[in-house]
């Protein structure tokens, strides 16, 4: 018999048929098994993306895609041309800030928002995003 995992769904089957094989199905334990990923890389995620950037990274030679490749390619090309360039304001608020210049000042020889310049400082490494949810991850949700 195929059951949820919850814990009461199993007592009731085993005082009804207790010897009936209970085993879960595939969407709950892909669902918990999903859960518990999630979680785990939520706790972790500094240390799982610290280890994914040490890895070579792809290096354009331009920052424009060729107009032949297709808009998921053109939107990967995009991405990593605007994280470089969010790595360029950290190294520099960094460096800025190194040498004594306040945020007033970093704010606008970088062009960002003052309160990104105070957020930035606050991190003891590259921020990393976390892209958005997947609409797979969403799939099953009502």
């Amino acid at each position: 018999m195929t059951r949820d995992r919850d814990s009461e769904y199993s007592r009731a089957i085993t005082q009804a048929a207790p010897k009936a094989q209970q085993i879960a199905d595939r969407f709950h334990l892909l669902q918990n098994l999903s859960f518990y990923v999630q979680a785990w890389l939520e706790l972790r995620k500094n240390v799982v993306f610290e280890s994914l950037l040490k890895l070579q990274p792809l290096k354009l030679k331009t920052r424009e895609p060729p107009e032949s490749t297709s808009s998921d390619a053109r939107r990967g090309y995009q991405k990593q041309a605007e994280r470089a360039e969010r790595i360029e304001h950290y190294k520099t608020v960094k460096h800025l800030s190194d040498e004594g210049t306040g945020v007033t000042e970093i704010a606008r020889v970088v062009g960002l928002a003052k309160s990104t310049i105070r957020f930035l400082l606050k991190q003891g490494e590259f921020p990393i995003r976390l892209g958005r949810r997947s609409k797979l991850s969403n799939e099953h949700e009502d």
